[in-house]
């Protein structure tokens, strides 16, 4: 009994010895904001919108690449110490909606990631051709869907590390699925579905834009 209200007492002592350890510290100074907790591929994001053929925002047409990029978003939004790493990427392959896409276009994109490198940024990528929005079409065809995306292959490839995840667009405006010749055409999504899945690797995440398109889904394939 002894020997328990001993290890008591000591106890009690040891307590109170930190509580008026913990009160003698200096807490009332100035406190210093957090710093945001850098969190690759996910949190909030930028937004970015260019026309492959001339750097030119579709939106903004004072705004020509590099305006309209990481550093004049976050400066614009006083996003500068908030840890973003991500901005949404939308290339709009207009000019090239009846031809193939020429070589100087992958070198104008590649400027972009690798500049998306050097901030230490990704893209949620996504590419489109119809950037006047409603009630119109943006001219692609089933088969220059698939001449394009055969070409953006090796560039894709190339550029993984940069990409956090790519959209499906390509179709309707803004690359939405919808105010399209290519709508209603389910062979046709289906095969540029199953084009980018080939494309990415399986780890990677590809995203669409409404849960009801995922359920073409059967055994991996978009049917």
């Amino acid at each position: 009994m002894k020997n328990i209200k001993y290890y008591l007492a000591v106890l009690a002592y040891l307590l109170s010895s930190n509580i008026v350890e913990l009160k003698s510290q200096n807490v009332s100074g100035r406190l210093e904001p957090a710093i945001p907790l850098r969190n690759p591929d996910r949190g909030f994001h930028l937004e970015s919108n260019y026309f492959v053929h001339n750097y030119i925002n579709p939106f903004n047409r004072l705004e020509t690449y590099p305006g309209g990029f990481v550093d004049e978003r976050l400066k614009r939004f006083g996003a500068e110490k908030d840890s973003i790493t991500l901005t949404q990427l939308y290339l709009y392959l207009s000019d090239y909606v009846d031809r193939d896409i020429p070589q100087e276009a992958f070198e104008r994109m590649q400027v972009i990631f690798d500049n998306l490198e050097a901030k230490g940024f990704k893209a949620i990528l996504r590419f489109a051709y119809n950037y006047t929005g409603l009630n119109t079409s943006g001219g692609e065809t089933e088969a220059i869907i698939s001449r394009h995306l055969e070409q953006l292959r090796p560039f894709l490839r190339k550029n993984l590390g940069l990409v956090a995840t790519c959209q499906m667009g390509f179709i309707g405006a803004w690359g939405e699925w919808h105010n399209s010749p290519l709508s209603k055409n389910q062979e046709a999504k289906n095969k540029l579905v199953n084009t980018l899945l080939d494309i990415f690797p399986k780890e990677y995440c590809l995203q669409m834009r409404y849960p009801r398109q995922n359920f073409c889904f059967i055994d991996g394939r978009y049917l």
